[in-house]
């Protein structure tokens, strides 16, 4: 492309994607699909990593079942909240 004015590169656009917020909320257990009886509908119930109540998820820590893939989820989960976690 021509033109008659130079470039001007002292002014820089900068784009910072911030892929953290991009990213979808992690899940503490599955989508749930209720249904009512009374009205005749249905209701979905996400159950978010960052909704769970933090007696839960130390619940679930404390668990014999807690696999490596989710305990490292929740550990992320206190974390972000600012929550130190001393194993005893």
């Amino acid at each position: 492309m021509l033109c008659d004015q130079p470039l001007d590169n002292s002014v820089k656009k900068t784009t910072s994607v911030n892929l953290e917020t991009r990213m979808p909320p992690i899940k503490f257990k599955p989508t749930e699909r209720l249904y009512d009886r009374r009205t005749d509908k249905h209701s979905i119930v996400h159950h978010y990593m960052k909704a769970t109540a933090k007696k839960d998820l130390f619940d679930y820590l404390n668990s014999s079942n807690a696999t490596p893939k989710k305990t490292h989820k929740v550990l992320k989960e206190l974390q972000r909240r600012r929550i130190k976690v001393t194993w005893t």
